[in-house]
């Protein structure tokens, strides 16, 4: 059992593709992770709690911040897989039509 992303997918004329999609899937992947680390972080670490910038100024906001950094990295995240799948799909479209049968 192989552990990459798009392992069944075979090529002889695109395997630069196949490899860039690969590296998209896994960043994808670790992308995904690490923002969901962030976001559990940036709420158990108040994030989006009051914070003085000096000379008397305040910074209000609520927790809110720390989980639209969260969506928006899962949304970038999906985006990249996406691109990733339609990368491989392309490469898994080119083998079959371009192979010949012997």
């Amino acid at each position: 059992m192989k552990l990459y992303p798009y392992a069944k997918i075979k090529t002889e004329n695109l395997k630069g593709l196949l490899f860039a999609s690969r590296v998209l899937a896994f960043l994808s992947y670790a992308f995904l992770v690490v923002t969901v680390i962030v976001g559990i972080i940036g709420l158990m670490s108040g994030l989006g709690s009051n914070m003085s910038l000096g000379n008397g100024a305040i910074l209000q906001s609520n927790g809110i911040s720390a989980i639209m950094i969260s969506m928006w990295g899962v949304a970038c995240s999906v985006a990249l897989l996406a691109f990733s799948g339609l990368c491989a799909a392309v490469v898994s479209c080119e083998y079959k039509y371009t192979r010949v049968d012997e």
